[in-house]
């Protein structure tokens, strides 16, 4: 004998990505309004912004501006000195979608004879996502707009928590 368990009546999904916190709290306030238990949940993502082209290694500023000033000698004016923590007097030469693009420029950089590294640069960001739950005996809550689904944020069924 095989009886089907239906005392869960909730149907639950997710809503996002969102990367704006005032937004997901406008879009679960949204669902809350309507009779829908939300909550929010958050993670952290890296997020990949290129390939960086660099010379690193200048104890000071000023030995980074020997470096700029020897580059610009050689024809390579396109460069900038980065003071962040953990990146103090680096010599940046730009950041670059495609690796290919930043390899051919380091090489290009080290058959000058400047010592060039390439590193892939990432920054961390919070993602924000709504957790719905509502009673399968209701309805579907749809309260996400057209641009919403454009902008690439979606509601998805989802399996929902222990009660």
């Amino acid at each position: 004998l095989v009886t089907e368990d239906v005392s869960d009546k909730r149907v639950c999904y997710t809503i996002g990505p969102l990367t704006d916190r005032a937004r997901a709290i406008e879009i679960s306030g949204r669902y809350s309004a309507q009779g829908v238990r939300t909550a929010l949940k958050s993670s952290l993502e890296k997020q990949y912004m290129g390939v960086m082209v660099f010379i690193d290694g200048h104890k000071t500023r000023a030995d980074a501006l020997k470096t700029a000033n020897a580059l610009s000698a050689k024809g390579m004016r396109d460069h900038i000195i980065v003071s962040d923590p953990g990146q103090n007097n680096l010599l940046s030469l730009g950041v670059f979608g495609l690796k290919k693009n930043a390899d051919r420029l380091m090489y290009r950089v080290q058959k000058l004879g400047f010592p060039a590294k390439a590193e892939a640069r990432y920054r961390e960001r919070t993602i924000y996502w709504v957790y719905a739950e509502q009673s399968s005996e209701d309805e579907l809550m749809r309260l996400l707009n057209a641009a919403e689904f454009d902008d690439g944020i979606s509601q998805i069924p989802t399996q929902c928590l222990p009660s």
